[in-house]
This record gives C-alpha cells, structure tokens and sequence, in this order.
C-alpha cells in the first residue's frame, strides 16, 4: 500500500472549528468522489493532551493507493487538478506551514 501522508495546519484567519467543519462535510466528500483509485482515506486529529505541549499541526492526512501509478494517476486526474479541489484544499490548509510525504507503508504484526 502506498500513501500520500499530508500534515498541516490551518490558514490564519479561520478558526480550527470552521476547518474542520469544512473539511469533513465537504473537502473530504469531494476527495473521495474525485480521486480515482483512492483505497482509503484517513482524518486524524491531534489530541490535546493535559501536561503535552500543544500539538505541532491541525491534522494528518493519509490518502492510500494501490501502488506509486496509482497514487500519480489519483495526482493527474481532472478531479484533483480542478479549480474546485485547489479551492477546497486552500479552505483548509495553509500551505506555508505543509508538508507531504509519499510513503509505503509496512504493517509490523504484533503477535
């Protein structure tokens, strides 16, 4: 399984609350009807933990493909090339602050 792993936080000016709001009842439905090949898409959220220091981002996203074609079919294709995508995504990240990785991912059995 390979994954496109993006962390980030939110743009100055919107609160972490609106992002999420947005990011769950429409980004993520457009993602998941736009993205050809996509296996799995995951949402996680940073806890804030009592004694931690605040968390270093917003949120991490992992978008999963079969393989590296896949993946960079999912990255060509119209629905992620749109204006409609590019403007959802900038709705919820603040793309000074992202990083992205590409990543395989390898499943250690615990028993």
């Amino acid at each position: 399984m390979i994954k496109f792993i993006s962390i980030f936080s939110h743009p100055a000016g919107a609160s972490l609350e609106e992002v999420r709001d947005f990011w769950f009842n429409v980004h993520a439905p457009f993602v998941k009807a736009n993205l050809p090949g996509l296996r799995k898409y995951v949402i996680n959220l940073p806890l804030r933990v009592p004694g931690a220091p605040d968390p270093a981002c917003d949120g991490v996203v992992e978008l999963h493909f079969d393989d590296v074609a896949a993946l960079q079919a999912a990255l060509a294709s119209p629905g992620w090339a749109s204006a409609e995508r590019k403007t959802s995504s900038s709705t919820v990240i603040d793309y000074q602050r992202f990083r992205g990785i590409w990543a395989e991912e390898h499943v250690i059995p615990l028993g």
